[in-house]
């Protein structure tokens, strides 16, 4: 059967319809090990400094004094021939000379005035350079607990994973699923879910590498004009972001390939290949569906959030917490449906005739 959006996406919201039980043991799971993981942190008596917000170490510089702008000098007014007398003409040569003598004295004792245009230097505070040091000091005998935090987060991503694909995948072609598909599941997949995340992380360091390689040839290129350097930048980033999103389309099932078909962490690319094959637009649009969905979920939150804003005084905080519970409920129901639908599609793939590419 060939697969499609319309039928996919229906039986992708009947399967989570059935998997109510399911959806609390997932969130259940998540919460235990959510506060596994806190009990973890607080044995380790982390300062407060590590939760507090802090201000930027280097302090602005205040903003110059304004400075009075001197006086201009008072306007003398010319003498006129009828006003001068004999004795001033005679007494004018040596009052020039005087003046002469006296400016550079009057500039030498003039007082030197700070430049207030200057920065100041930086200041440096205190308090944050030893929230600084409690927080290495704190990391230098915490870190093995908080390796063992770390390596619980993604044990329990894996196991969760690999039992949420296995309980849905039993719903959709089934019918029904026991809550036990999530530990049957999860334990098998355990290990080859862990090598495909090995094998997906050297391939982000690959890719990593070489965005790092074209930006040292952008750096490089000083002598080309900076608006053609701009232009060839922005037509490297549409790209690099087309080829991302088309990748992630081909490689949308691994997951599935190895838990459904148990397949191994190469053989899944195989298997995410070939369902895609011809059929890149409709996994693209089925994605696309769903996270628009998941995304008006939280639009609605934000919007109930906005509204209690405007009330104000407990019927702000009774919407934020209701409307916060509510969306968590409706995200988890929707990344249900959602997992559901690319489920029944690719088990509709797999008995469709192969297509082209």
């Amino acid at each position: 059967m060939e697969p499609g959006i319309k039928q996919s996406i229906g039986q992708g919201f009947q399967a989570a319809n059935r998997s109510w039980l399911g959806i609390v043991f997932f969130a259940g799971a998540w919460l235990l090990v959510a506060l596994v993981a806190f009990l973890g942190l607080a044995v380790t008596n982390p300062p407060p400094a590590v939760f507090e917000e802090r201000p930027p170490l280097v302090q602005p510089a205040p903003p110059p004094a304004a400075t009075t702008p001197p006086a201009p000098p008072a306007a003398e007014s010319p003498a006129t021939p009828t006003d001068a007398t004999l004795f001033d003409q005679l007494e004018a040569p040596e009052s020039a000379e005087t003046a002469a003598d006296v400016q550079p004295v009057a500039a030498d004792v003039a007082p030197q005035v700070p430049d207030a245009a200057a920065p100041a230097e930086p200041a440096v505070d205190a308090s944050q350079a030893q929230a600084q040091q409690a927080i290495t000091a704190w990391f230098g005998r915490a870190w093995p607990m908080l390796l063992i935090v770390v390596l619980l987060l993604v044990a329990s991503s894996l196991w969760l994973s690999g039992g949420q694909v296995g309980y849905l995948a039993k719903q959709v072609v089934a019918g029904q699923a026991k809550v036990s598909e999530f530990w049957v599941t999860g334990t098998r997949a355990f290990v080859p879910l862990l090598a495909l995340s090995a094998l997906l992380m050297l391939a982000g360091a690959g890719l990593l590498g070489i965005f790092l390689v074209i930006a040292a040839v952008f750096a490089a290129l000083q002598a080309v004009p900076e608006a053609l350097r701009a232009i060839l930048a922005v037509l490297v980033f549409i790209a690099a972001l087309v080829g991302l999103i088309w990748l992630a389309v081909r490689f949308a099932f691994l997951v599935i390939a190895i838990v459904v078909d148990r397949a191994g962490p190469v053989a899944s690319f195989t298997a995410s290949l070939r369902v895609t094959r011809g059929r890149w637009w409709r996994v693209f649009w089925l994605g696309a569906l769903m996270g628009l969905l998941s995304y008006a979920v939280w639009l609605t939150v934000a919007l109930v959030e906005w509204l209690g804003g405007l009330a104000g005084g407990p019927i702000a905080v009774a919407l934020s917490v209701v409307s916060n519970l509510a969306g968590m409920v409706a995200s988890l129901y929707v990344s249900f449906a959602a997992l559901a639908a690319y489920l029944r599609f690719y088990e509709d793939a797999k008995t469709a005739p192969p297509r082209s590419a």
